[in-house]
């Protein structure tokens, strides 16, 4: 029995890897016009996601946001949109083998960390609005409709999900990252729904079906 669930996990684990490198290809290949494109269209769904059809008042008390590296979903023009509206933001930055957040509200409160990856230099205290019903945009190698996500291997977000009770995570992708399964492991997380430049994914219902 033993031998079979092994068996079973180590072909899920290559099958993580080998949509890994096929979709780093596609990310490295992306034509930066049509980036930008697909990066406005998700930010306009995302503020009528967030503001209602209105854009004026936030169904959610704060926004928890990565910082888009190495053509990933962008969301720079998101955080601008927050900054902007003075909604509360905050950003990742990595401590050994957790990841904090810390509130943002220019790029100057940022600087390259990790990886390179922008990352805030201020101190991590967050305000109340940050625990109350935030918003989780979460950034992904590749998704499925039932919230399967693959990401980078090192289980932050997997862990930082985990610690937080109330909210609602989002997971940003291209149409081309989105697969009808992604390989899953017990301690893996799953987005509440899904945001492309061409669509709305509601996992929670996909996951019913």
């Amino acid at each position: 029995m033993e031998t079979v669930s092994a068996g079973k996990e180590e072909k899920e684990a290559t099958r993580k890897e080998a949509i890994r490198k096929e979709v780093a290809g596609k990310r490295k290949g992306l034509d930066p016009k049509e980036k930008e494109a697909w990066d406005h269209a998700i930010c306009r769904r995302f503020l009528k996601y967030l503001l209602g059809e209105s854009l004026e008042t936030p169904a959610f008390s704060s926004v928890y946001c990565y910082v888009d590296f190495r053509n990933e979903a962008g969301t720079r023009e998101i955080l601008e949109e927050l900054w902007k509206r003075k909604i509360p933001a905050a950003v990742p930055r990595v401590r050994g083998r957790e990841m904090e957040f810390c509130p943002v509200t220019s790029w100057e409160d940022m600087k390259a960390g990790y990886m390179g990856i922008l990352e805030p230099t201020g101190k991590g205290v967050l305000s109340e609005a940050f625990f109350q019903n935030p918003l989780v945009v979460v950034p992904a190698v590749a998704l499925d409709p039932t919230g399967g996500r693959i990401g980078y291997g090192g289980g932050y977000y997997d862990r930082f999900l985990k610690s937080i009770m109330q909210k609602t995570a989002i997971g940003l992708a291209y149409e081309f990252q989105i697969y009808d399964r992604v390989p899953a492991e017990e301690h893996d997380e799953r987005v509440d729904k899904i945001l492309t430049p061409k669509r709305w994914i509601d996992c929670m219902q996909e996951g019913k079906g």
